[in-house]
C-alpha cells in the first residue's frame, strides 16, 4: 500500500508541474531572444535605407502588459497608446522573426516610389510602414500564450509611426 501511495503523490506531483508551467499566470514575462526581434526589425529597415532601431526595454515591459491583457480571451486589439504598435497572432509556435516577417509582408502593398502614408494605408499596410517608419527610433517587444492555446506577440515603437500625409521614409 505505502509504494501505491507514493506512485499517486508522484503522479499528483507531476500533473502540478506540468498544469502550473503551462498556464504561465498571465502575468510573467515570457521570454524571447530580443536581439533576434530587433535584428529582424533591422533587417527589413536596412531594405529601405532607413537607421537601426535600438532595444527598449521600457517599450519591451509595455508591449509585455498589453501582450497578458490580450492572451487572457486571445483577442487582438491595439492598446490606447500614443506609441506604435503591431500586433501578431498564432496558433503555433514561432519564434522571433515569424511576426516581423508577416508584418512586413504588406510591403507587396506599398508604393515605394511616392512613399507616403495615406490613411487607405492603415488596413492594408500599416504594420509594415510602422516597421520602416523612418523617424522611429526604438522598439519593445513580447509575447504572450492565450489561454485557449497559441501566441499573441506585441512590439511597440517610439515615437510612433503611420502619420497621414507624411513620408513613410
Amino acid at each position: 500500500m505505502r509504494f501505491f501511495n507514493g506512485v499517486n503523490f508522484f503522479v499528483f506531483f507531476l500533473l502540478l508541474i506540468l498544469f502550473s508551467g503551462s498556464s504561465n499566470g498571465k502575468n510573467e514575462k515570457v521570454l524571447i531572444d530580443k536581439n533576434r526581434l530587433l535584428e529582424r526589425h533591422n533587417y527589413y529597415r536596412k531594405a529601405v535605407g532607413v537607421t537601426n532601431l535600438k532595444w527598449s526595454d521600457e517599450l519591451a515591459n509595455s508591449a509585455q502588459e498589453w501582450a497578458n491583457y490580450l492572451a487572457k480571451n486571445c483577442e487582438m486589439s491595439h492598446s490606447k497608446t500614443v506609441l506604435g504598435e503591431n500586433i501578431y497572432w498564432t496558433s503555433a509556435h514561432v519564434d522571433e522573426h515569424s511576426p516581423v516577417d508577416h508584418w512586413a509582408s504588406e510591403a507587396v502593398f506599398f508604393n515605394h516610389k511616392k512613399r507616403v502614408f495615406k490613411s487607405s494605408h492603415v488596413n492594408k499596410m500599416g504594420h509594415y510602414t510602422q516597421l520602416i517608419w523612418r523617424d522611429t527610433k526604438k522598439v519593445g517587444g513580447a509575447k504572450q500564450f492565450c489561454k485557449h492555446g497559441g501566441e499573441i506577440w506585441v512590439c511597440q515603437y517610439y515615437p510612433a509611426g503611420n502619420w497621414v500625409g507624411e513620408a513613410v521614409y
